[in-house]
């Protein structure tokens, strides 16, 4: 009985604080691993490209006059500019309410996705794609999507963030619901614009979350109020 009850008291506190943080550093490393897959799979030139122009040319017989600025716009949330904007936006408020813990989740993770996007760019070195026309003009290298990293970055971090004034499951919810709307807005924009191929946005999902989720186990694990997620 006594052995029970120690196994009850230790199983308690995995559910309370360590299942938790198991949760963040799963969904990190399976994102880590969906963009390390995508990544091999382009490296070992294993069919990606040819599904990848093939669902360019598919997306790209859905435009119409009328969706092409609506498009525009909409690509703008995960431009550098208006991410930078709104981070530094963020930060100034969070310093205005004394969150410490909160600027510090944001900054680093907003400066840590960009500096992914940046490296990640120049090692890996893919063209943009050519096999259907582009409705604007972009400069640089096309793997992974910086605005696809950089939307599911910020997005998320505003989402938890956000979550700490919310404790019921619903607000959550619709929260959550918010975040993936834009975030698959911006990311499906990119492939009607015709600047980026499907697996360089898809990517950029994967590698902007897998950082969001383990900067979000790092908090978790600390007695400040960011780490109150699951509260």
């Amino acid at each position: 009985m006594a052995r029970f009850r120690a196994l009850f008291r230790d199983f308690k506190l995995l559910a309370s604080d360590n299942l938790h943080w198991l949760v963040w550093i799963g969904f990190a490393f399976l994102f880590l691993g969906l963009f390390v897959k995508i990544t091999w799979e382009l490296h070992e030139d294993s069919g990606v490209n040819s599904l990848d122009g093939k669902i360019l040319i598919l997306i790209s017989k859905l435009r119409l006059a009328g969706l092409n600025g609506a498009a525009v716009d909409l690509t703008a949330l995960g431009s550098p500019t208006l991410i930078s904007l709104f981070t530094v936006v963020g930060i100034l408020v969070l310093l205005l309410n004394r969150d410490r813990w909160g600027f510090a989740y944001l900054a680093i993770g907003s400066l840590g996705a960009g500096l992914a996007t940046f490296g990640m760019k120049n090692i890996f070195n893919r063209p943009r794609p050519s096999i259907v026309p582009r409705l604007v003009e972009v400069s640089g290298f096309s793997y992974p999507s910086g605005h696809s990293l950089g939307a599911t970055s910020f997005y998320l971090l505003l989402m938890f963030l956000t979550w700490r004034h919310f404790g019921s499951l619903k607000s959550r919810v619709v929260l959550s619901c918010c975040a993936i709307f834009i975030i698959s807005g911006v990311c499906f924009s990119r492939l009607y614009l015709g600047v980026h191929y499907p697996s360089d946005v898809l990517s950029g999902i994967c590698l902007g979350a897998a950082w969001v989720f383990f900067l979000t186990a790092y908090f978790s694990r600390t007695k400040s109020t960011l780490g109150k997620f699951h509260r």
